[in-house]
């Protein structure tokens, strides 16, 4: 049974949600900030439904910026130096958003208005793809430890610059120049996936200007 209170003009309410294992405490959850009682009755009936379903998750008030350092500690353990450090530079750009956010807070529509920042700044597509393969990867694992319930990263899609047709035309023939970010990628990939001699091959290249002849 959920009790409800009222301060000022919004309404509140608070839920029994069950006994702490580690203390065998009981545990409680409130909300607010509910414009009428109404309102705040839905909200309550919802989580009550979670909790006697037992897919009730108490969120906790972690920052994004917290959990990714403790992420990250994890990841080195089972990835290449290379990949951590292209993870590391992925949530150097996320943490430019959402670092002091507690992570419960965060929603998908700030996640894809961050995709759609980042496109508007310039950002090449594979850069982006990068950086939200990164994010997916941090919230799956705070759904997966119940500091989350959902994750922000689901349904989000990657801007796409359409181009004109003039555009298209006044590309032919012009030479493309990979950003920094997208070199780094391409490295780490040649290193990790390619054949034999394909990483030695394409850091020559990438970094003495030559060309591979005909």
């Amino acid at each position: 049974m959920a009790n409800y209170w009222k301060i000022g003009n919004k309404w509140y309410f608070q839920i029994y949600t069950g006994v702490d294992p580690s203390t065998g405490k009981k545990k409680f959850t409130s909300k607010g900030g509910f414009k009428t009682k109404k309102e705040a009755q839905m909200a309550a009936a919802e989580v009550e439904k979670e909790v006697f379903e037992n897919t009730y998750v108490q969120e906790q008030n972690i920052a994004f910026q917290e959990f990714t350092l403790e992420w990250l500690k994890t990841y080195r353990d089972t990835a290449k130096i290379s990949s951590v450090r292209n993870r590391q530079h992925n949530l150097d750009h996320l943490n430019r958003f959402f670092g002091n956010k507690k992570i419960k807070d965060i929603t998908r529509k700030q996640y894809q208005a961050m995709l759609a920042s980042l496109h508007n700044a310039g950002y090449a597509f594979n850069t982006l793809d990068g950086i939200h393969a990164t994010g997916r990867m941090v919230f799956r694992k705070a759904v997966e430890f119940n500091i989350i319930k959902d994750s922000p990263c689901d349904f989000a899609k990657i801007p796409r610059k359409v181009e004109t047709f003039e555009e298209v035309e006044s590309s032919k023939g012009e030479i493309k120049f990979m950003e920094k970010e997208e070199l780094i990628r391409f490295l780490n990939a040649a290193k990790e996936s390619g054949i034999d001699k394909d990483y030695p091959m394409f850091l020559t290249l990438a970094y003495s200007g030559l060309r591979v002849g005909g």
